[in-house]
């Protein structure tokens, strides 16, 4: 009963921001939609946020379950797009909420912000899909670019036309520069390298120089 409820109330939410503005879309409104009491509402989700990262997991799934065992054997970036233009497929009936919600982020930063942590979350899983590391520094930046890299991808796939040749377009520069970015990042880490050892050397050192007086 409590998936039932949970697939009502999203798939109700994202028909309710899909006709109307995202501030007119009230938690009372989406539990009368879902044909839910707003104690029940309450029991599963902390507010419209929370119920779009429902929606988001529910994508997620989705384009997991849909992964092509032959990507492994393409180059990251190659995957990543593979992966990208599935997550895309899977929101095209979702296109008019999409709309709205990138309208109201514009509007509300704040709420960008709490939107932004929901994707964080989302496309470590699709790196991860990828066979692309998202673990340390160096992976979460990976995660945010991927996460800016989409967002840009939608503001040019919300007004494509069904052939997808700008959305795909896009997608393909964005991915090449992030990879190009990544690659930078990557020589910079090197160089940094023994910096980091000499100062850690340096730490231990002097920390063994202080216990030795203190002996």
């Amino acid at each position: 009963m409590s998936d039932e409820i949970k697939v009502r109330v999203v798939d109700s939410f994202m028909t309710l921001i899909g006709e109307h503005d995202w501030d007119d879309v009230t938690l009372n409104r989406v539990a009368d939609a879902a044909d839910v009491k707003l104690s029940e509402l309450r029991l599963h989700f902390d507010g419209k946020v929370s119920i779009l990262s429902e929606f988001a997991r529910r994508i997620d799934a989705i384009v997991l379950d849909q992964i092509d065992e032959d990507v492994a054997e393409e180059l990251p970036r190659e995957r990543l797009m593979d992966i990208l233009l599935s997550r895309l497929d899977a929101l095209l009936p979702h296109k008019p909420a999409i709309k709205t919600l990138m309208r109201a982020m514009r509007a509300d930063l704040s709420l960008a912000a709490q939107i932004n942590r929901t994707s964080l979350v989302s496309m470590t899983w699709m790196l991860n899909a990828a066979n692309i590391d998202t673990a340390g520094v160096e992976g979460a930046i990976r995660v945010q670019g991927t996460a800016v890299v989409f967002g840009k991808v939608l503001r040019t796939w919300i007004d494509d036309d069904e052939s997808m040749a700008k959305t795909m377009a896009k997608l393909d520069k964005e991915l090449r520069t992030g990879e190009r970015n990544m690659r930078r990042l990557d020589r910079v880490s090197s160089m940094l390298g023994p910096l980091k050892r000499f100062k850690t050397r340096r730490r231990t050192r002097s920390a063994e120089e202080i216990l030795a007086e203190e002996a």
